[in-house]
């Protein structure tokens, strides 16, 4: 069996006291995004409380399919 492509990223997202989204984003580390995710808190926290959710992200491509074009002589 191949090896499966494989996604692995971080996520922080900002939410204020309605949990409603303020801010967010992602990196390829855990510290990147932490330190992200606290500027953000420290940036908002003059407009009162916020939650801060940090997310790993790890995906595996099970199947990968294309659909052939009418020019390649596939036939289905």
């Amino acid at each position: 069996m191949t090896e499966q492509p494989y996604d692995e990223h971080y996520e922080c997202e900002l939410q204020d006291s309605t949990e409603e989204w303020v801010a967010g984003g992602s990196a390829n580390d855990l510290e990147s995004v932490r330190k992200e995710g606290v500027r953000y808190l420290l940036t908002y926290s003059e407009d009162g409380p916020h939650k801060l959710f940090i997310r790993h992200h790890a995906t595996t491509t099970l199947v990968e399919m294309t659909h052939p074009s009418r020019d390649s002589g596939y036939d289905a």
